[in-house]
Formats: structure tokens, sequence, C-alpha cells
């Protein structure tokens, strides 16, 4: 009696252990299955009557590790214990992580007798596995850099491409302040609006200066976002940065690509106006002169119409180099007008001193010495020089300055060109 309520509590333990429990016969051939309990059937979906009888392999399918099989393999040949964690199937087709633990089971003669299996659906924290390590792999081999702080800004974790991206190792950052970084560039109003946003919208991107630990100073565009927990309380920041310093890089070139003439190499129309309006703008606070320079090559449609437009375009480069190099560069800014007109934007020049940086560009072309045979003036290509100044005021504007140098180029080609005139006006 005691017995047969032993046995059955035993029955009962078995089956509501949540677990599946199977014994196999490796007594007979091909070791089958002789007893599944309810948790079995729970887990793989088949039922006793459908696998009793059976090897188990009929659990195993395509995505099935085979390395995973022959660890049991080995484990029954050997008549060994063994654990491992295989991929199965159940009988509706679905995968799912066995996690089983295999025991033979000796009689008191140590003959082998059964093999007893125990099964767990381990899916849910064997997916949980592989995603962290997904996460790991993500986190570690974006080019974006990552950090990871407290609520109370303390550094928690940082990838390799924050490493990478600031020159501080993974050790070196943990437990520090996202400060280490600040470039000091950001005024404290900067700070203030984007903690500021942090708390309103629950994250904050752009583009600020940050610092490298070796000292070098350089953009990034940043995302800062709040992770909070079920009860809405903030617990982390997460902060994801670009370094953008070749796209800035770029921008800078473009635009200066954009700001320079292609076939000379000097300042184009887009240049001159934003250089003239910013030193305009500047002078007029200081009611400092700004004169200009206009000049022609003279004849060029006749030159380029004997040596054609090839030898024409590489005039236009020979003149715009001596242009160049008869101005200071640091105080002057030189400009391909249009066709074979070209300027010079002198800040801070009265026109005297403006006379002579054009007197000095005719002559440097002159010394060129190249040939223009058709030119009524000379054999040699010559420019003819419109000169102008003006102080900026409310009663006048920057084109009130070119017109004055126009007139005064105009006058310079009626007087037979090759030569420099002044406008005897200065802001009348």
């Amino acid at each position: 009696m005691i017995q047969h309520i032993a046995g059955t509590l035993l029955q009962k333990a078995i089956d509501q252990t949540g677990v599946g429990v199977v014994l196999s016969n490796p007594r007979l051939q091909d070791n089958p299955l002789i007893y599944v309990n309810k948790g079995f059937e729970e887990v793989t979906g088949y039922s006793a009557d459908e696998v009793i009888g059976r090897n188990c392999r009929f659990l195993q399918g395509e995505q099935t590790k085979q390395e995973d099989v022959q660890i049991i393999r080995e484990a029954i040949r050997a008549q060994r214990p063994c654990e491992v964690e295989i991929l199965n199937y159940k009988k509706n087709g679905e995968p799912f992580w066995n996690e089983l633990q295999l025991t033979p089971l000796f009689d008191k003669q140590g003959v082998l007798e059964y093999f007893i299996g125990i099964q767990k659906d381990v899916t849910v924290r064997k997916q949980a596995q592989e995603a962290r390590i997904l996460y790991e792999k993500v986190f570690h081999n974006t080019m974006q850099g990552v950090m990871i702080t407290d609520q109370d800004s303390n550094i928690l974790l940082v990838n390799n491409a924050f490493t990478k991206i600031t020159g501080y190792s993974i050790q070196e950052a943990i437990g520090k302040k996202p400060t280490m970084l600040s470039s000091g560039k950001q005024t404290a109003p900067f700070y203030q609006q984007l903690w500021q946003d942090i708390h309103e919208k629950g994250q904050w991107e752009g583009e600020l200066w940050n610092k490298r630990k070796n000292g070098e100073i350089y953009p990034e565009f940043l995302n800062i976002s709040e992770v909070r927990n079920k009860e809405e309380k903030v617990t982390n920041y997460v902060a994801v940065f670009t370094d953008i310093t070749e796209s800035k890089n770029r921008e800078k070139q473009l635009a200066k690509m954009s700001m320079r003439d292609a076939l000379t190499g000097v300042g184009n129309r887009r240049e001159f106006d934003r250089y003239i309006q910013e030193k305009w703008d500047m002078l007029a606070e200081i009611e400092e002169p700004i004169s200009l320079i206009l000049l022609d090559i003279d004849y060029f449609k006749l030159y380029n119409d004997y040596y054609g437009h090839l030898e024409g375009d590489a005039t236009l480069t020979k003149v715009a180099q001596q242009i160049v190099k008869s101005i200071d560069k640091d105080t002057a800014l030189a400009i391909r007008y249009g066709g074979e007109e070209f300027a010079v934007v002198l800040p801070q020049y009265h026109v005297e001193a403006a006379y002579e940086v054009a007197e000095r560009i005719r002559l440097y072309v002159e010394q060129a010495a190249i040939l223009h045979k058709h030119s009524p003036v000379k054999e040699t290509v010559s420019i003819s020089c419109g000169v102008a100044s003006i102080i900026p005021a409310k009663d006048n504007d920057i084109n009130t300055l070119i017109d004055y140098a126009d007139q005064a180029l105009y006058e310079a080609k009626e007087k037979g060109r090759n030569r420099v005139v002044m406008h005897d006006t200065l802001s009348n």
C-alpha cells in the first residue's frame, strides 16, 4: 500500500514538474522511448502514444546542429551523462531550444538499463542570450560612438567607436562625467537649452564641438536620449555621436570651390559679393574707406578671334596670376568679375593707395609679355583699370562704389587703354 502511494505521488510529481521527462531503453534496437511525461507532451505537442517506441531523433530538424547531436550520441555510446542545448522541433514544426540533461541508469551489477532525459524549453532565455550577444556586437561594432550614463551622468558604458573617436579607453571613461570631452566652445546657455530639451522632449540632437584626449577639438553630431523605468523615473542617458570632421572638411572644400573661378583659380562673383558685403558692413562701423579696382584685358575679343579660345583661356589664367602676385592677399581680394574683366577689393585702402596697386598690376601684366599682335595698343597683352574709393555710409551702397569704378574703367578705355584712371570722387 505504502509503495503504491509512493509510486502514485512520484508519478504526479514527475507529471507536474513543468519539464519534460523521458526514459529510453538502450538495450532495445535504436534506443527507443519507453516513457514520456505530461511535461514532454506540453513542450513538444506530441502525445505519449505518438512517440513511445521511437528514437527521439524525430525532434531534430533542418537547423539542428550536428555537433550537438554528436555530443548526445557520444554520451550514449560511452554510457555517461551529458548536458546540451539543442534546437528541436515541436509537432507543429515550430523550433524550440531544448536544454537536455541525459543521465544513464545502471542496475546493481553496473549494467546499463535506461537513459533518463530531462528536457526544458529554454527558447525565451536562449533568444534573450542571442539578442544580448547581437546587441553587444552592434554596440561595439557600430561606427557611431555610444555612451551610457546613470541618472547623475556618470559614465557606465562606452563602445569601441567611443574610444576610437575620443582617444579615451573604456577603463578611462567609466565612472567619469561626459564633461571630460568638453571643448569649451559651447556657452552655458547652450547647455542649459540642451538639458531643457532633454527634460521636456526626452532627447536632444545637434552639432557641437568636443575635445579628444590629445586635446584636438573636433565637430560631432550628437543625440542624447533619456531612459525611463516603469515608474517613468529617469534611470539612464544614452548618447550616440558621430565624428563629422571629414564632413565639415568636405563642406569647407565645397564652399571654397563654389567661391572660386574654375578657370583662373581666383575668386568668382559669389565670393566678390560675400567679401565686399562683409567688409562694407565692417568699415561702415568705423568709417574707413573701401576701394575697388575694375580691370579689363584690352581688345580681348580680337585676341580670342586670332589665337583661339584655348589660348584665350590660358591668357586669362596668366593675367589672374599676375594680379595675385601684385596684391597683398592678406588685405585684398582678387576675383574674376566676368569674361575678361577682373576686380580687386581693397578694404581700408584710400584711393591713392588703390591707384598704386592698380598701376602695379598693369605693370606686372605688361612684364608678362603675352603676345597680342592684333592689339591696336601694343604687341603684348595690356589692361585698363578703373579705381574708385568710398567710405560706406547711409547715403551710398556697394553699387555706388561699383558704378564709380566702372566709370573710371570706361574713361581709361576712352583715353586709349593700357592705363589706370582714378575716379575723382571719394564719398562726395
